[in-house]
């Protein structure tokens, strides 16, 4: 999970109110998840096993935390976690899972799936230029999430700056980047920093 805030927000165009505030406030919390996942991003690709097991140990525990069936990116995150079981056996390795945190309002689950899925596009291409195409994970293959994610950010527009709704999809987007967090760190015990 290495998301872009800025990115995200130009990939749809102007920002919406609740969109904004969104971003704005859960963006510390956003960055201690940034620097969780910091020695991946500075040590591809040697970390690349290890950055794979913490995507399918949060992807996991986010989607176990939201059964609400509005979530919109359930199908995306059922094809991740496959890609990544399949990155994982590949490379004979496993994940060591956390425990969800939920419920989460669906809202802030595909706040973070969505958003995420569009700054990976950026991983992709640095690591295709340091690994031949046989190597590369099925992870960075996964389908182009661009309408979902402006679908998205009309369902953010429409929710009230001051609405109870609006807190609980702060305080749950706060709590699923914690959730990527854990599942970093989690990680560096398990498998430790190995590719």
């Amino acid at each position: 999970m290495i998301q872009d805030a800025a990115s995200t927000d130009a990939a749809a165009g102007p920002v919406p109110g609740f969109r904004h505030q969104l971003r704005t406030a859960t963006q510390a919390q956003h960055l201690r998840t940034e620097t969780a996942f910091a020695p991946f991003a500075a040590g591809m690709p040697e970390r690349l096993t290890w950055f794979l097991a913490a995507q399918r140990a949060g992807l996991a525990a986010l989607c176990e935390s939201c059964d609400a069936p509005e979530l919109a990116s359930r199908g995306v995150i059922a094809d991740l976690l496959l890609r990544l079981d399949a990155d994982l056996a590949r490379r004979g390795a496993r994940h060591q899972g956390v425990a969800p945190a939920g419920p989460l309002d669906p809202l802030a689950v595909d706040y973070i799936v969505l958003g995420s899925r569009l700054g990976t596009e950026v991983m992709r291409r640095t690591l295709a230029g340091l690994l031949p195409p046989s190597e590369m994970p099925a992870y960075f293959a996964a389908p182009d999430v661009r309408p979902l994610w402006k679908a998205h950010c009309a369902a953010l527009g429409r929710v009230g700056t001051g609405s109870p709704r609006a807190a609980a999809v702060i305080a749950d987007a706060e709590l699923g980047f914690e959730l990527f967090q854990l599942a970093a760190g989690v990680q560096d015990t398990f498998a430790g920093r190995a590719a």
